[in-house]
């Protein structure tokens, strides 16, 4: 299925351990849903130069994995594409190949 997602907010994991993330990036497709799609890791990170500390967060965009011998452990990847490249990518795409319920009513989801 076919998902644009335009609002993203990040969301701070519970008791993060070890190398494990510290935040999440979420996104939805609409401003007024509920739940959105968990689509990044992300770490927090901090320094100090001359007296002054920064922090900051830092990750990477889920990939997708594939257990061939568990299929739970089986997820999504997510990939950000610049808006320009997804209308070239939509225009390939044979209308009867998506779904009735993501097909765009104006051809311009922008």
């Amino acid at each position: 299925m076919l998902k644009i997602y335009k609002f993203i907010s990040t969301v701070k994991a519970k008791d993060p351990k070890d190398k494990q993330p510290t935040h999440y990036l979420s996104a939805k497709e609409n401003q007024g849903d509920q739940n959105g799609e968990l689509v990044a890791s992300l770490w927090s990170k901090s320094m100090e130069k001359d007296g002054v500390k920064k922090a900051w967060l830092s990750g990477e965009m889920k990939a997708q994995y594939t257990d061939h011998t568990d299929s739970s452990k089986t997820r999504k990847g997510y990939v950000i594409v610049e808006e320009e490249e997804l209308k070239q990518l939509l225009k390939k795409i044979p209308s009867e190949t998506l779904e009735e319920d993501t097909m765009i009513q104006d051809n311009d989801p922008f």
